[in-house]
């Protein structure tokens, strides 16, 4: 980032349900990004991604803070930077066609629990409740999962830096994507529950 300059990034949170996009701005001096324009919609309420997003920028086209960049956590598995959505009937979302149509580069697909698993780390240890009386590990593999339109689940996998320091990279996965198989009675009587 050169001395003086502001970086302008897209980021969003893509789901089923909702569909959460917000520009940032970056100074070489600041601690944390700052918001610039955060919006909120339905993904129902937009036939696909591209209308969404066209949307968000029509105020921004032609000022100076029109996003340089965007990084989209997505809820789906993106390979080769495109992705289909299963909870939705969006067609298949292309970043690098939509960074050419949008002149946004580079423009990147991330799985959404990718990114929750890159901030976890950044919590504060007084922000984190712990839910039972296991004492947590250091230096070894981590789970995140979630809930929301989807399950969503990533791994943290430990590593050595040239230090010896641990440090933490994260395996996305697409845990909603699987069969419920009951192995206890409570697991057999919760198969057959029915509303």
């Amino acid at each position: 980032m050169s001395e003086g300059k502001e970086i302008y990034s897209l980021i969003a949170d893509v789901g089923g349900t909702n569909c959460r996009l917000q520009l940032i701005k970056f100074h070489k001096n600041d601690s944390k990004p700052n918001d610039v324009k955060t919006e909120f919609y339905k993904t129902k309420d937009f036939k696909t991604f591209r209308d969404c997003l066209k949307e968000f920028l029509k105020d921004l086209e032609g000022s100076d803070k029109y996003p340089h960049n965007a990084t989209l956590a997505i809820a789906g598995a993106p390979f080769n930077n495109k992705v289909n959505m299963v909870n939705t009937d969006w067609p298949e979302i292309d970043g690098d066609s939509l960074g050419k149509e949008f002149n946004i580069h580079p423009f990147r697909l991330i799985n959404d629990f990718e990114a929750v698993g890159y901030s976890m780390f950044k919590i504060p240890k007084e922000s984190l409740k712990q839910i039972n009386e296991v004492e947590p590990l250091e230096g070894k593999p981590k789970a995140v999962a979630g809930s929301g339109t989807g399950l969503g689940v990533c791994i943290l996998n430990p590593t050595e830096d040239k230090d010896g320091n641990i440090k933490y990279y994260v395996c996305p996965t697409e845990g909603g994507h699987k069969d419920f198989a009951p192995t206890e009675q409570i697991d057999f009587d919760y198969l057959q529950f029915n509303l």
